[in-house]
């Protein structure tokens, strides 16, 4: 009995020492639940990852997008513009001007890559008060509007750094730009038949010719076949000589001028003005002063003018002589005081300007050559406008 107890005993135990312990036990159900919550783990991080993704490219596409959205604004806006630069220079001459559009190329001469185009027009508002709306649009169609408010008078000439009745020359190292703040895209030059650019010359500006347009890679675009500047006829022209020469002869009438002198305006000079060795002459405006003869400064000589100068010969700068502009003290229908040139005599090729041997026209106004062409060379610096207003006149720049 005692035996058979220990047995059975035992065996029990060798049992009961065989079986799991019933916390260690995993039921197939529970297996199940946890490889689901593995692959929803797994499902969420790629969802996080690729919207994360999503937003990346999209912000990127956002940045492009912008960025193209800016340069649009800016070609644009260069194209109104030009625009504007032009209606100035066409309603300056033809007060019945209404608008026009023109297309600006960005690979002159060839002209085979447009830039863009723009199209103005012209409303009266009151009196001459004119409003100009000027549309530039670009390649891919978005386009930026400009307005300008002008007002008519005879400095509206100066819409330009050059304008030309006739041809317009630049070569050699020329620097047309804009002072004192370079690089603002505005200078532009305007011919009425054709415009040649050769060498390192540069432009800070649109050529816009009424014919063709030679060479302009150092500028900012050209524009050919346009619309000709109206420029003031002969019967204008003379009218203007008649009243000025009433206006001086009014204040007194003196002599030719060869030395240091101050001279108020108004006042008729029945001869020209010749200055050497050094020379310094003042005229004190307001007013006009007529020179009834030719302007000839050599040899480091100075003309300081705060008039209205008007000459009826020729005007010549040569041996490093300075023409410089007295601001603020022009007449009240001139924002700075004008020299007009009227080259009497003389044909349309005559040089009735001349600015040479690193002479300084200091104008920061209009000096307009009624008959006869302009030259600017050896170095010299002209800081104004410059008109040539005859037939079949030419402005030769050379640097």
């Amino acid at each position: 009995m005692f035996i058979r107890t220990s047995r059975s005993t035992m065996s029990h135990r060798q049992r009961k020492g065989n079986r799991l312990p019933q916390n260690s036990r995993l039921s197939l159900s529970s297996l199940r639940k946890r490889a689901g919550f593995v692959t929803m783990t797994v499902l969420l991080i790629a969802l996080i990852c690729f919207v994360g993704a999503i937003a990346m490219v999209s912000g990127s596409l956002m940045q492009v997008q912008s960025s193209a959205r800016s340069q649009d604004r800016m070609t644009g806006l260069l194209l109104a513009e030009a625009g504007v630069d032009d209606a100035v220079t066409q309603a300056s001459s033809d007060i019945a001007f209404t608008g026009r559009t023109a297309t600006v190329y960005e690979d002159p001469p060839t002209n085979s890559k447009k830039f863009g185009t723009f199209t103005t027009t012209i409303t009266e508002i009151s009196g001459d008060k004119r409003k100009i709306t000027s549309i530039g649009t670009n390649t891919n169609g978005t386009t930026r509007q400009v307005v300008a408010i002008i007002t008519a008078g005879e400095q509206a000439l100066g819409g330009a750094a050059i304008m030309s009745k006739g041809s317009v020359d630049i070569t050699g190292n020329a620097d047309v730009n804009s002072v004192p703040t370079p690089n603002l895209g505005i200078s532009h030059v305007y011919a009425n038949t054709d415009i040649k650019m050769k060498g390192s010359s540069t432009v800070d500006g649109i050529l816009m010719a009424a014919g063709i347009v030679f060479g302009g890679s150092g500028s900012k675009g050209t524009v050919e076949n346009g619309t000709p500047v109206l420029y003031p006829d002969t019967v204008t022209t003379n009218k203007w000589r008649l009243d000025w020469i009433t206006e001086a002869k009014a204040g007194g009438t003196m002599g030719a001028v060869n030395k240091n002198d101050k001279i108020t305006a108004p006042m008729f000079i029945n001869g020209g003005i010749n200055l050497g060795s050094k020379d310094k002459v003042e005229l004190k405006g307001p007013g006009s002063i007529y020179v009834n003869g030719d302007i000839d400064l050599t040899a480091q000589t100075e003309l300081l003018n705060g008039a209205t100068l008007i000459v009826a010969g020729t005007f010549t700068q040569t041996g490093q002589s300075v023409y410089k502009v007295k601001t603020g003290t022009a007449t009240p229908s001139t924002p700075t005081p004008t020299m007009v040139v009227y080259g009497s005599g003389y044909g349309a090729t005559s040089d009735v300007i001349k600015l040479t041997g690193g002479s300084l026209a200091d104008q920061q106004g209009i000096v307009y050559a009624v008959n006869g062409s302009i030259k600017v060379a050896g170095n010299s610096m002209f800081v104004g406008s410059l008109v040539a207003g005859g037939t079949g006149a030419q402005i030769s720049v050379h640097g």
